[in-house]
C-alpha cells in the first residue's frame, strides 16, 4: 500500500525544481518528452500556463529510496535557466505547484502510485504505463515497448475477448503481474518480430497464452515452428498457420481479431492432439521390442472398430 505523508501548494523556485528533477525515476519511466516540453514552454512564455503542476515524490520502504512519481517534465523545465520562473508582465506572479509526498511499502505499490497520476501535464502514454509495469518483471527487462504492449493486450484478450479494449489504459499493465513464465515464453517467440511481423498481433499472443496453459514445452515447439515456417512439409499444420498469418497481416478490425484468435487456437488444438497421439504410439512401440512405430500404429488401426 501507499500513504500520503504531506500535501502543500508551494512556490516554484529553481532549487525546488532542481531537487525534484534529480530524484530517481520509477524504473521504465521515459525521462523526457520533447514535444510536451516545447508546448509547455510556449505556454509559459505566452502567459497561458495557469494550472499548478503536480510534483510527487515517494519513499519506498522496500529499498529505502526516494522516487519521483509525477511531475518530472515540468520540474525539469523550470530547472532550466532559460525558462521564466514567473508569469509574464504585468502580473509577474510566481508559479506554484502541488507538492505531494508519499510512502510505499513495495515497488509494486510505488508503480500503483505512479499509475494514479495521468494528467496531460504528466505526458504519460499507454506505452509508458506498460513499461513501468514491465519494470517489475525481470523477464521483460530491456524488451521493446511493442512486445511489452503485445504481452499486455494479448493477456487481456485471452481473458476478456475483444472487450479488453474498454479497460482504462492506466490499468492494463496490471495484467502482467504474476505472468513471469509466460512473458519469458512470449519474448522467446516474438523476439524476431522484425523478421516475422505477422506474429505481432494481439490475437496471436492470446492464442499463445491458451496454448501455454495447455503445455508450455509443446507450445514453444509449435509457435517457433509457426514463426519460422521451418517444417519442410507444406501441408503441415505449422506451415498452414504460418501462411494463414502472413495472409491476414493487414487485418485489424475487431471481428477479424476475434476470428483470427479462434482460428489460431484451432490450429494449436489440432497440432497438439496429433503430437500427443504420436507420442503415445512412440511410447508403446518402445515397450514392444522389435516393433517400429509404424507397425504399432498399423496394429492399433486393425484393432479399432470400424
Amino acid at each position: 500500500m501507499f500513504r500520503q505523508i504531506s500535501r502543500e501548494r508551494i512556490e516554484i523556485t529553481r532549487d525546488l525544481a532542481r531537487e525534484h528533477s534529480e530524484e530517481t525515476s520509477v524504473k521504465g519511466h521515459r525521462e523526457h518528452k520533447l514535444t510536451l516540453s516545447a508546448d509547455l514552454l510556449r505556454k509559459i512564455v505566452d502567459g497561458r500556463f495557469r494550472a499548478d503542476p503536480t510534483w510527487v515524490i515517494c519513499f519506498c520502504l522496500e529499498d529505502e529510496k526516494w522516487y519521483s512519481a509525477d511531475g518530472r517534465h515540468t520540474s525539469c523545465l523550470f530547472d532550466d535557466e532559460t525558462t521564466p520562473i514567473t508569469q509574464p508582465e504585468p502580473e509577474g506572479k510566481p508559479f506554484f505547484c502541488n507538492y505531494q509526498r508519499y510512502e510505499a511499502d513495495t515497488k509494486s505499490d510505488l508503480v500503483d502510485l505512479y499509475d494514479m497520476f495521468n494528467s496531460r501535464l504528466s505526458g504519460k502514454s499507454k506505452a509508458d504505463n506498460n513499461r513501468v509495469r514491465a519494470g517489475l518483471i525481470p523477464e521483460l527487462d530491456g524488451v521493446n515497448d511493442r512486445i511489452i504492449g503485445l504481452c499486455v493486450d494479448g493477456l487481456l484478450f485471452a481473458d476478456m475477448g475483444i472487450s479488453y479494449m474498454y479497460v482504462p489504459i492506466g490499468d492494463r499493465g496490471r495484467r502482467l503481474e504474476g505472468t513471469n513464465d509466460f512473458c519469458a515464453f512470449a519474448v522467446n517467440v516474438l523476439s524476431l518480430g522484425t523478421k516475422a511481423p505477422f506474429m505481432l498481433k494481439e490475437g496471436v499472443v492470446a492464442a499463445m497464452k491458451w496454448s501455454f496453459e495447455d503445455d508450455p514445452e509443446a507450445a514453444l515447439e509449435f509457435w517457433l515452428g509457426v514463426r519460422d515456417g521451418s517444417n519442410p512439409n507444406p501441408t503441415s499444420i505449422e506451415r498452414k498457420m504460418h501462411d494463414y498469418l502472413i495472409g491476414r497481416m493487414g487485418s485489424n478490425k475487431n471481428a477479424e481479431k476475434t476470428a483470427a484468435l479462434k482460428r489460431c487456437h484451432r490450429f494449436w488444438k489440432t497440432w497438439y492432439k496429433a503430437r500427443k497421439t504420436g507420442a503415445k504410439f512412440a511410447s508403446r512401440a518402445k515397450a514392444q521390442r522389435g516393433n517400429t512405430v509404424g507397425e504399432v500404429m498399423r496394429t492399433a488401426a486393425k484393432r479399432t472398430p470400424k
